[in-house]
């Protein structure tokens, strides 16, 4: 940047100079663009425009924004529609983008439309994300985000969840900023990869703000949905306090650190997920929605068409496996609890199928002076596996609904376990609930395990104990199902 005039003063705007570097990047079919030690405001109103083939490295480098919040790099479709017609393969290495929440400086560092193959590494994500979003990815397919670190989140708009790292379409009026006619495809984001980052609180001139809610989307189409997302081995600690506002169908798809509805083909793994100070807030939500943009409505024309549709969208192939999950339990009575991970699907085709979760480690969810919600909730799902994961110090560990099928939940450990409800809850239909390990803790807890009037079933080889009432079945057991106690 310094042979192209940049000052790096953290005064000067070093806008042109770095749109003149991208332009001759452009004219040479790619390149790298070099930014040495110093501090760069950028992104004015002439936003830097991403291009295809391009590295951009940072050592010790520092952006700012240089014109008014919003965006900083973007990539732009100009008239065109579809995957990569934003740009292609690039690399972004070693910037730290810096804000002010003091001052209400806000940065989207990233506004991505149609973007192809981008990998952003090593980078801060400092005092930037307002009630917005830090990437803005729409229509983008095949970006990495791996290595950085993000630090703070600015609800600068009533309570908002604002994603991190936003999943989104191509729609009008969906982005960020505005790009030009005809650009817009309908299209839904895939293969979105989150790894190895650390979301994070900070504290900013006395004041504390929470880490970022990482990774979400609540853009919703018929027929459509987000597909091969994963966030791997991530660190995400002290978010924000946020309640869900109802649990009603259609509601609420933006609640939660990772909310994923209508997606598929999912694996959130080998992430640690902490909650040190009082707050509730779900940690992982994937749910069905029948009120959705239509197949009918033009991506370019604003509003788009929505309607209540007769099958809703689900999700399906869930993967969540190997994860921690530490400290989120209710501390206020006057506060729903909430669920760790909630899966809520619809009727009528909106059942969430084929979840998985596995290995997982629950800490200090229980609060004896506050009721809890289930650490896992489904509604309407239809292929769960809740298997091999551990729960210490928990209330209720899982609670199915009537109208969900395909039940196995096994090889579970559970110590320390208190609550009035069950803690584990199954009154669905084909059902097996074998090899798990239960032991009530202070105060004793009522019902280890719970089953309805569904079939068939079966419970067997559990071994529980320290609660009042270890299986609770109903006077006559239906057809097809088999209780048996280990003595």
């Amino acid at each position: 940047m310094r042979e192209y005039g940049a000052i790096g003063d953290g005064i000067a705007d070093d806008t042109e100079v770095l749109n003149a570097a991208l332009d001759e990047v452009e004219r040479n079919g790619g390149g790298t663009i070099y930014f040495p030690p110093g501090t760069y405001p950028v992104g004015n109103s002439a936003r830097p425009r991403l291009r295809d083939n391009l590295t951009i490295i940072g050592k010790k480098a520092t952006l700012l924004k240089a014109g008014p919040n919003g965006a900083l790099f973007v990539a732009l479709s100009r008239g065109r529609a579809g995957y990569g017609t934003g740009v292609r393969n690039v690399r972004i290495n070693g910037l730290r983008f810096l804000g002010s929440y003091p001052n209400t400086r806000l940065v989207c560092p990233f506004a991505l439309h149609h973007a192809s193959n981008v990998v952003v590494e090593n980078c801060t994500f400092e005092q930037v994300q307002g009630s917005r979003h830090s990437f803005d990815l729409n229509a983008c397919e095949d970006i990495v985000i791996r290595d950085s670190t993000f630090l703070g989140f600015y609800d600068n708009e009533g309570f908002q969840n604002g994603e991190c790292i936003q999943v989104d379409y191509s729609y009008n009026g969906a982005l960020s900023y505005n790009d030009a006619p005809g650009s817009h495809s309908g299209l839904m984001s895939r293969r979105i990869t989150v790894e190895n980052c650390r979301f994070l609180p900070i504290r900013v001139d006395g004041v504390d703000y929470p880490c970022p809610n990482p990774f979400g989307a609540h853009g919703l189409k018929e027929g459509a949905r987000f597909t091969d997302l994963t966030f791997r081995g991530n660190l995400v600690v002290d978010p924000i306090h946020g309640p869900a506002i109802s649990d009603e169908p259609n509601v609420g798809h933006d609640r939660g650190l990772i909310h994923l509805p209508t997606s598929a083909h999912v694996v959130i793994e080998g992430n640690r997920f902490v909650q040190t100070k009082p707050g509730m807030l779900r940690v992982i939500s994937f749910s069905a929605a029948s009120y959705v943009i239509t197949t009918e409505s033009d991506p370019n024309v604003f509003p788009p068409i929505k309607e209540t549709l007769e099958h809703p969208v689900n999700c399906h192939d869930l993967t969540i496996r190997n994860n921690a999950f530490e400290g989120f339990r209710a501390t206020d009575p006057n506060v729903p609890a909430q669920q760790v991970i909630f899966l809520r699907g619809l009727p009528n085709g909106g059942e969430l199928r084929d979840v998985e979760i596995r290995g997982n480690k629950f800490f200090g969810l229980a609060n004896p002076d506050v009721p809890g919600a289930a650490a896992i909730e489904a509604k309407y799902v239809d292929g769960l596996v809740v298997a091999d994961n551990k729960f210490e110090s928990s209330g209720p560990l899982l609670s199915v609904d009537e109208h969900s099928r395909n039940i196995t939940v096994e090889s579970t450990v559970a110590t320390g376990v208190t609550g009035s409800a069950a803690a584990i809850n199954v009154p669905a239909n084909d059902y097996e609930i074998t090899h798990n390990m239960l032991r009530g803790g202070t105060p004793r807890p009522e019902v280890g395990i719970s089953i309805g009037i569904g079939s068939p079933g079966i419970v067997a080889q559990n071994t529980i104990t320290g609660f009042a009432d270890p299986i609770q079945t109903p006077e006559v057991l239906p057809d097809g199902v088999v209780v048996q106690e280990r003595p």
